[in-house]
C-alpha cells in the first residue's frame, strides 16, 4: 500500500513539475567590458578594459514562476590593454561562449527583479595580439600578431578553452529583459611552463538586452 502511495505521489509531482515548465527562446545582444588578470608569484597586474560586443540566442527552461534555468549560445569579443613606459599591449580574441545561469524572479508590481548565477564556458575563435616598445623589442618585432591557440608554449600563444563563473542582475518586463553581469574567469590562459608561476585570466562586465518570445508573464 505504502509503495503504491508513493509511487502515485511521484507521479502527481513529476507530472505538475512537467506542466509548469516551459521552454522559452530568445535573442540576445550586449556590451563587453572586458581586461586581464595576470598574476606572476606573488604579483597581480590588471590590463585596462577594452570594448566589446556579445550577440546569440537564448533558451530558458522555466520551472516556475520564480525560477528558471537559462542556457544560451553567444559570439562574444573580449580582450585587455596594457601600458606603461616602456612598452605596451593590447589582446581582441574572439569567442564561442555558453553560460548557463540559475535564474531568480521577484516580482515587483509589473517588472521582475532578476538574479542569476551559474557558469560559462568559451571557446575562442580566432584573435589577434599587439605591441610597441619605445626603447626594446624581445622575441619579435613591435607590431600586429594573429594569436595562435593551442597548449605548446609559443610566441603569441594562448589556451583556446576558457571557463569561469558569472553573476549577475537586471529587471524583466513582459518579454523582455536588461541585464548586468560580471565574468570572473577561472582558466589560465596563458601556455608558459608552470615553472614560471605565471597565469593570464580574463575578467570583466557585460549589459545585455534579451527578449524572450512566447508566452509572456
Amino acid at each position: 500500500m505504502n509503495k503504491k502511495f508513493y509511487t502515485v505521489f511521484l507521479a502527481v509531482i513529476l507530472t505538475t513539475s512537467y506542466a509548469q515548465a516551459q521552454f522559452i527562446f530568445g535573442v540576445r545582444t550586449g556590451f563587453n567590458s572586458t581586461r586581464y588578470f595576470e598574476y606572476e608569484a606573488t604579483k597581480k597586474q590588471v590590463s585596462n578594459y577594452t570594448s566589446g560586443f556579445q550577440l546569440g540566442v537564448v533558451s530558458e527552461y522555466t520551472l516556475s514562476n520564480a525560477f528558471a534555468i537559462n542556457y544560451s549560445i553567444l559570439f562574444a569579443t573580449q580582450g585587455g590593454q596594457y601600458e606603461d613606459t616602456f612598452f605596451s599591449w593590447t589582446r581582441d580574441v574572439n569567442y564561442l561562449q555558453i553560460p548557463i545561469n540559475a535564474l531568480c524572479k521577484l516580482n515587483i508590481g509589473e517588472i521582475k527583479l532578476l538574479l542569476q548565477a551559474g557558469p560559462y564556458l568559451g571557446y575562442a575563435l580566432n584573435g589577434k595580439y599587439q605591441w610597441d616598445s619605445s626603447y626594446l623589442s624581445w622575441g619579435q618585432p613591435p607590431g600586429k600578431y594573429k594569436i595562435k591557440f593551442g597548449y605548446d608554449h609559443e610566441e603569441n600563444m594562448m589556451k583556446p578553452f576558457d571557463y569561469g563563473i558569472n553573476l549577475g542582475t537586471g529587471l524583466q518586463y513582459s518579454n523582455m529583459q536588461i541585464a548586468f553581469e560580471y565574468n570572473i574567469g577561472l582558466a589560465n590562459l596563458s601556455t608558459v611552463p608552470k615553472s614560471w608561476n605565471y597565469s593570464l585570466k580574463n575578467n570583466g562586465y557585460t549589459i545585455t538586452a534579451t527578449y524572450m518570445f512566447g508566452k509572456k508573464e
